[in-house]
């Protein structure tokens, strides 16, 4: 029976439907697709392979998921369900308008038909565990993560009738065909189990017999049904309908009514999506496959060549203006329209960062489109943690629903009398400075999203427009910022001091000029040159390479802070100077080696002054460095001469931008009589020091100081020391032990200064 009716006029209405569902489907998906073309540029640099993979792991997998174990689990069952019903849904769809109609090779009764059925009804019951489970999450555990909406209800309400009426379309469909199998039977009575089943068009049977033809009291069988092996849970409820004896007429209802609420309900489902939070379901597999793939430390240039250069800058636009404008006016015209046009492109080219709308890329819309609202990104942020106003998944929410106004306002329709779009950027805008300056840029929101959204460049970006374009940041960076562009160091001190902490190491340590060739250059940084605590850091260092024998060299005075906290606060200006600065260094020296103690310099250097110098520097961590030497026998420690409980605190620049997580702890354990405790938030999961994204020069109250927090996972594990692979780390969570008045219970160190003490030196 075709569910749309014997008729002519049930394939016709449902037509209709289908039509008016994907014309009113398309009208709404153009209008995001407007919006989107409204962004900026976003170049796809990277291999399509890579980007596929991802897709594979992240979306298909749904590998990000299970950072949550429970509703992670769960929502895997929900997409890896509708995936498998993804061909079962073109088959009932098929069926409104031919009830023969059948996927190649799926069709109920061939060998991959019937495996491809006995997935999908398992699937279905997993499904709905799924919705039950989200549900009880949303109801009884409620986690502050989540937004509470009808929103979540109605769609969890939709998945979960999807999953019923098939249920209830396969045993009304079962029943009707078993009903035609026992009217066959009464009517051949001794008809053979080996019989040619196929004269009543079925390829297996409904009633387990032995020769036996099943009793028959009017018109219903009394036999017991067998229904398909393949449909275990769609067997059960057909053989509670038997059971009930159902007349012909109520399972021909039930075949019909499912079957037009399961089509209505997905039409509704694909209209409903792109109107709120679940426009992820169709958005999700492409933002993961277009996903960020440059390096996670790496912040998108801005292009300063007019601040460095303006003549030259003004020079080489002309040239490009007047080529692309040639013969697209008189000649006597041109030098007009070449000057018009490069007015313009004077005042874009000054206004750095974000500041409206279209300054996010067409990705960045994507992304926002994308949100689950899932708030794992929130949940993880250390500003958010410690009671600040910034949360990452309002960022995004905030930003999509301004440029949804935007579509209606200004793209689709008239602005009306009164209507003035919203600031960005403002204390009354969009998002506001207070929630910017909270990042500590340490990517635990990107680290957890499931769907691979960027925060870090987007928050950058707009910083850079309050500091370069509105000059409106933090009075107390301007001492840290005055230093690096004066002084080339956070500090404001002397250059002339940066070779001051060698005195203290007890080993010679080479200058660049001294050990022209070395293997490695170690990058000292501004903390270790001059900050008393990580100079500690640099002396156990450079004594540890020189009992491994390592051929390395310092630049000295020669170098200049590399620019990171610069860059992070949004003054991309002082950053890019200084970087051409250092570029310049390693290139008068001719090296591309090296190795340091800082994670910030590590990532800079890494991940981002590659893309000025057109090289890609071979840098290493000092734990990495170290851990080699361990590896090959060139340095051996003493064991501790007590069993000693050390926690140690992964750097976010280290750990979640470079993924350096095992060499510090394989390090701490090559002590040996070492505990290694871990934290609660760990690895991926750890918790900030509060120092990243230029947080370490700015002022927080005392109730919402992430050092304090961290301090506090730091303590819980009973730990005695507390181990560090950054001397901004260090600062903080040395402060924090102090400032909780918890020094006497938990040490700070860096692992270099625990091994350096346990070193097994040589005789000489």
């Amino acid at each position: 029976m075709r569910p749309t009716g014997d008729t002519i006029l049930g394939p016709i209405i449902f037509l209709v439907v289908i039509a008016i569902a994907l014309a009113v489907f398309s009208r709404v998906a153009y209008k995001r697709f407007r919006l989107l073309r409204l962004g900026a540029p976003y170049p796809l640099k990277h291999p399509w392979d890579q980007r596929i993979k991802g897709l594979f792991t992240d979306a298909f997998g749904q590998r990000r998921m299970f950072k949550y174990s429970f509703p992670g689990m769960m929502h895997a069952l929900i997409f890896w369900g509708f995936c498998v019903l993804a061909f079962r849904t073109i088959t009932v769809f098929g069926k409104g308008f031919d009830v023969t109609f059948y996927i190649p090779f799926l069709g109920e009764h061939q060998p991959l038909g019937m495996a491809y059925e006995l997935g999908r009804d398992i699937f279905e019951g997993l499904v709905l565990i799924g919705v039950a489970a989200m549900c009880y999450i949303r109801l009884v555990v409620r986690p502050k993560r989540l937004t509470q909406s009808g929103e979540a209800y109605l769609i969890l309400a939709f998945i979960a009738t999807l999953m019923i009426t098939d249920f209830i379309y396969d045993a009304a469909q079962m029943n009707l065909a078993a009903r035609e199998e026992v009217a066959f039977l009464s009517d051949h009575p001794g008809y053979a189990d080996e019989g040619p089943i196929d004269a009543i068009g079925q390829h297996h049977r409904y009633f387990e017999r032995e020769g036996a033809i099943p009793l028959v009291e009017n018109g219903v069988a009394t036999g017991s049904p067998g229904f398909p092996f393949y449909a275990p849970l769609g067997g059960t409820l057909a053989g509670v309908f038997w059971n009930a004896k159902l007349g012909e007429g109520t399972l021909s209802f039930l075949v019909m009514a499912s079957w037009w609420l399961h089509c209505i309900v997905i039409l509704c489902f694909l209209n409903f999506l792109p109107l709120g939070k679940h426009f992820h379901v169709i958005t999700a597999l492409p933002n993961v496959l277009l996903r960020r793939m440059d390096p996670p430390g790496r912040i998108p240039s801005q292009d300063m060549s007019i601040m460095f250069d303006d003549e030259a800058w003004t020079e080489r636009k002309m040239e490009e203006l007047t080529k692309a404008l040639q013969g697209t006016v008189p000649d006597e015209e041109l030098d007009a329209l070449v000057e018009t046009k490069l007015e313009k492109a004077m005042e874009d080219a000054v206004q750095f960062g974000i500041n409206r709308f279209e300054n996010f890329s067409w990705k960045h819309i994507l992304d926002f489109y994308t949100c689950t609202e899932c708030g794992r990104c929130t949940d993880n942020c250390p500003a958010n943690i410690t009671g600040k106003l910034l949360s990452p998944k309002h960022i995004t929410l905030h930003a999509r629903d301004h440029g949804y106004e935007i579509q209606e306002k200004e793209i689709f329709g008239a602005p009306g009398e009164g209507y003035a779009r919203k600031t960005l950027v403002a204390d009354d805008g969009v998002i506001t400075p207070e929630e910017l300056w909270a990042c500590t840029t340490c990517r635990a929101c990107e680290e957890q999203c499931p769907v691979h959204i960027s925060y870090v460049d987007k928050i950058v970006g707009m910083r850079q427009y309050l500091f370069m374009t509105e000059s409106n940041f933090p009075t107390e960076v301007q001492t840290a910022i005055k230093g690096m562009q004066s002084q080339g160091n956070p500090w404001n001190m002397s250059p002339d001091q940066r070779l001051s902490w060698t005195d203290g190491a007890g080993v010679k340590v080479p200058t660049i000029d001294e050990n022209p060739n070395p293997d490695v250059v170690y990058w000292v940084g501004c903390a270790a040159s001059l900050e008393s605590r990580a100079k500690k850091v640099a002396q156990s260092f450079v004594r540890l390479l020189d009992a491994a024998g390592v051929n390395y060299a310092i630049l000295g005075a020669k170098e200049t802070c590399t620019g990171d906290s610069a860059r992070r606060l949004g003054d991309e200006m002082t950053f890019q100077t200084l970087a051409n600065q250092n570029i310049e260094t390693f290139r008068e020296h001719k090296v591309t080696k090296f190795v340091t103690a800082c994670p910030h310099c590590f990532n800079t250097l890494k991940n981002e002054y590659p893309e000025f110098s057109g090289v890609q520097y071979d840098v290493k961590h000092h734990t990495e460095l170290l851990y080699d030497l361990v590896q090959e026998g060139k340095l051996s420690f003493n064991q501790l001469p007590e069993k000693q409980t050390i926690t140690y605190h992964d750097s976010c620049y280290i750990g979640r931008y470079n993924e350096v997580y095992e060499e510090p702890r394989r390090l701490l354990e090559s002590i040996g009589n070492v505990h290694l405790t871990e934290m609660e938030r760990n690895r991926d999961k750890g918790l900030c020091c509060g120092a990243g994204g230029g947080r370490m020069w700015m002022e927080e109250p005392a109730d919402q100081r992430v050092n304090l927090e961290r301090t506090r996972l730091a303590l819980d594990t009973e730990a005695h020391i507390c181990a560090t692979a950054c001397p901004f780390c260090k600062t903080m969570l040395s402060d924090g032990a102090k400032d909780l008045g918890a020094e006497e219970k938990l040490q700070v160190f860096d692992v270099v200064e625990l091994l350096d003490k346990q070193l097994v030196r040589s005789s000489s």
